[in-house]
């Protein structure tokens, strides 16, 4: 942990435990990802690329927690958030 900040963390957290409650107590892994253009990108435009571009840097924090289901069955669920440096969430996404 310690790519980004621990309040940004909590209140990604709190919105998680808001939409998924059995994901109370979770603690994320994070992964950063850094999104930049590729040059073929440039090349099929048909532009020549740039000395310098926006590059933009992208967490992804997954939320792993084993449930049972109605059947006794066990499964593992994942919640996975992409958020931003900022805080500002891009998406959720979960296993069924």
């Amino acid at each position: 942990m310690g790519l980004l900040e621990t309040k940004i963390i909590k209140k990604i957290k709190k919105e998680v435990e808001a939409k998924f409650p059995d994901m109370k107590g979770v603690e994320p892994h994070e992964e950063r990802i850094v999104i930049e253009p590729e040059p073929k990108v440039f090349k099929k435009l048909g532009v020549s690329m740039p000395k310098t571009y926006y590059k933009e840097e992208v967490f992804k924090l997954s939320f792993k927690k084993v449930i049972k289901t109605e059947d006794g069955f066990e499964m593992q669920r994942i919640v996975r958030v992409l958020v931003n440096k900022s805080g500002k969430i891009f998406k959720i996404s979960t296993t069924k």
